[in-house]
């Protein structure tokens, strides 16, 4: 009987395997890991899937099954029935193991088909492997630490080690900005999570219940339209701020557009979005023949920072576009914020 348990949780297992075969057959080929850290919205859902369960580790959000569900894993008698007990028992722990079998599960795509199902039907091995050994050596009970603290420590110590896993592995493949969004928007996630989980418990009103999970869920999905989404790339064909640069197109002839900016400047965010995504601006600065660079001032120590102050006397406030005419041998300086009409009105009348 014991070892039916032990085959009702390696059934559970080998049911991902089936799950992961049928996935590989269908498709005809098997996933690249590799194309995978190259899709942000792979990345992301992977991050977000990591996140979760190390929220739930946490006890930020408590899974429970269905009662229908649950009350079923004690019916059935002789050895299906302990079968089945191992089965619900593999269901059980999915609060705990469900990160762990989804990253398999895409690893599983990447591998021969005997591999990954080996590997997958071998979870559920090493899973059964302390119930078999205790079955088959009682004694062993008596080297078993008793229930405690240390479990709860344990766990939620699990749950630190998948948020690691989450920034460092994850995310290593998206662009500064959009992983700036994206960590944002995981913040924004672990809220609605725990909204979900702490704001009602199992006696709230059923009306209170569902206005409390409809407003996490509605600013979920919210922040997800508005941080999730790939930002869009330049239409201007920015240069990085190199002195040299700037003295060449000079003497070229050429006028200079300097847009002083740094990462964590929520207003030069803007003027990109608005100013330098315009079309009709784009176009007037290529007309015109500008030479675009992109100052970064976001350290101390970077060289357009150094330059701001030393060079173009300025206190090292951002946003800041500065214009420099090589035929009046002219700088108009735009502070703050503006629009692309204002940007255009200053080129149209002095350049």
């Amino acid at each position: 009987m014991g070892f039916s348990f032990c085959g009702g949780i390696v059934l559970f297992f080998a049911v991902f395997a089936a799950i992961s075969a049928i996935a590989k057959l269908s498709t005809g080929t098997g996933l690249d890991m590799n194309s995978l850290y190259r899709n942000p919205a792979a990345v992301i859902t992977l991050f977000l899937f990591i996140l979760f369960f190390a929220l739930v580790l946490l006890d930020v959000l408590v899974l429970t099954l269905p009662s229908s569900v649950a009350n079923k894993q004690g019916g059935g008698s002789g050895f299906a029935g302990s079968v089945g007990m191992g089965f619900f028992a593999g269901i059980l722990s999915t609060p705990c193991s469900g990160a762990i079998i989804g990253a398999v599960l895409v690893w599983a795509q990447t591998q021969p088909l005997t591999v990954s199902s080996a590997a997958l039907v071998l979870m559920g091995v090493g899973m059964a492997a302390p119930y078999a050994m205790l079955i088959s050596t009682p004694k062993l009970l008596d080297y078993v630490p008793k229930p405690g603290t240390w479990m709860e420590i344990f766990k939620k110590t699990g749950g630190f080690l998948l948020l690691i896993i989450a920034a460092k592995f994850m995310l290593a493949g998206l662009t500064k900005d959009h992983l700036i969004n994206v960590l944002l928007y995981g913040v924004i996630f672990c809220f609605c999570v725990w909204m979900w989980g702490t704001w009602v418990i199992f006696s709230t009103p059923k009306a209170k219940k569902w206005t409390v999970r409809s407003v996490a869920l509605i600013i979920a999905v919210a922040g997800g339209f508005w941080l999730l989404p790939t930002p869009k790339q330049s239409r201007v064909d920015w240069q990085k701020y190199d002195p040299a640069v700037v003295q060449n197109a000079l003497q070229k002839e050429k006028p200079v557009l300097l847009k002083f900016t740094a990462d964590w400047c929520s207003n030069c965010k803007i003027v990109d979005k608005t100013v330098y995504q315009d079309a009709a601006t784009v176009a007037l600065l290529a007309q015109k023949g500008f030479v675009a660079i992109k100052a970064d001032t976001t350290q101390q120590g970077f060289g357009a920072t150094v330059d701001y102050k030393a060079v173009f006397k300025e206190p090292g406030n951002v946003p800041n576009t500065i214009l420099l005419n090589p035929d009046k041998q002219t700088i108009t300086k735009i502070r703050g914020l503006f629009t692309p009409d204002e940007l255009k009105q200053i080129i149209t009348e002095h350049f």
